[in-house]
């Protein structure tokens, strides 16, 4: 049920996006620009309370195998390796865990749960421990992609309020800000314990596909608008927003909702964008 709200809030948010680009009103970039930055600590509130595994993967982590772990941000006792794929945990298969109604209430600070996973072929269980991973261990692991998205929203900010009546200034900044958020994103990435949890999951698979969809349809639109606009803008100004915004967030709602099961789903998602 939560999949498919926030399919519709995809949707209706890629529309939202698609209006707010032809917009003359300032007032909509401004609060483009300070939403970017709430969302910046919004990903970081989410992630310093989720108790996690310490392990992160992305979106090609969902396999017909399972879960594919792709990087440790923190060492858990007897925990995860590189390279380990999840099967299940607490008793229930990935496809499981994605459709149950309601989580178990077992996922506190500290406290360990099964993971049934293959190592090098060969199935094992571990008992992991799950805790927050700190943002001291995120910084370590990606300093460098931070960095980056530190020095694009300040790039972003300065071209912006130097020039904010123009559309090509505006739509650098938005630009600017989705390429933050998914800088920003990516660092924390997919993390198999917040299946576990469900809403957190969710939030972020349609975080990650809306801003991604934002960064690549900004940057095609803003080549239609600088150093002039295209033709095909000035004759349909609003119809090229739709179709770079809505359109490609309606077919990741339509794969993930009408795949035989949520794990296919997210497959098919990906494989969108790949």
């Amino acid at each position: 049920m939560l999949g498919h709200g926030l399919g519709i809030f995809l949707a209706i948010g890629g529309l939202k996006i698609g209006a707010c680009v032809t917009s003359r009103h300032s007032g909509y970039w401004h609060a483009i620009w300070i939403l970017g930055l709430l969302l910046v600590g919004g990903i970081v509130a989410l992630y310093s309370w989720m108790p996690t595994d310490g392990a992160t993967g992305d979106m090609s982590s969902f396999t017909p195998q399972g879960f594919v772990v792709h990087w440790i941000i923190e060492d858990r006792p007897e925990g995860l390796r590189k390279n380990d794929i999840i099967t299940g945990s607490g008793g229930r298969s990935i496809e499981e865990w994605l459709n149950v109604a309601q989580p178990d209430p077992i996922q506190e600070t500290g406290q360990t749960i099964q993971y049934d996973i293959l190592r090098n072929g060969k199935p094992l269980d571990l008992e992991i421990p799950l805790i927050p991973l700190t943002f001291l261990s995120i910084l370590k692991h990606w300093w460098y992609q931070l960095l980056a998205a530190l020095v694009y929203i300040l790039i972003g900010m300065f071209v912006f309020f130097n020039k904010p009546q123009q559309l090509d200034a505006r739509v650098f900044m938005l630009f600017a800000v989705s390429l933050t958020l998914q800088y920003v994103g990516d660092a924390y990435n997919f993390q198999y314990a917040a299946i576990l949890w469900q809403w957190p999951f969710w939030i972020h698979f349609s975080f990650e596909f809306v801003i991604y969809t934002i960064s690549v349809a900004t940057a095609c639109y803003f080549t239609l608008i600088y150093p002039a606009k295209h033709p095909l803008v000035e004759r349909s100004p609003r119809l090229i927003p739709f179709l770079l915004y809505v359109i490609p967030l309606l077919l990741i709602f339509l794969a993930v909702q009408l795949s035989p099961n949520r794990h296919m789903g997210l497959n098919l998602a990906n494989n969108h964008w790949c």
